[in-house]
């Protein structure tokens, strides 16, 4: 049995994997355990992740006995957005 909940964070060719898995709800482990999407992506935030888009997303609830409690989400790493070119004045010469 998991006595903690456990984060496994993969990255293999710009794609992010995280791993989550909470053990069931029960006398040994009271604490309620709910991710979705939003909170998944702002623990990688905390991780220093930085712009980061969901593929495929996953829920985790240890509350019942049908309900999962491990969950894979995959992000995809954005590239920084390019960089503006300065246009420079040209002088306009009479000949």
């Amino acid at each position: 049995m998991i006595s903690k909940i456990s984060i496994d964070i993969q990255e293999k060719s710009g794609i992010i994997y995280c791993t989550i898995k909470a053990p069931r709800q029960n006398y040994q482990f009271p604490k309620k355990v709910i991710l979705n999407d939003q909170d998944v992506e702002k623990i990688l935030l905390e991780k220093g992740y930085k712009r980061i888009a969901l593929l495929k997303g996953s829920h985790i609830n240890n509350k019942g006995a049908e309900t999962p409690c491990e969950g894979t989400w995959e992000f995809k790493k954005l590239r920084p957005p390019a960089r503006k070119k300065r246009s420079t004045k040209t002088k306009n010469t009479k000949e």
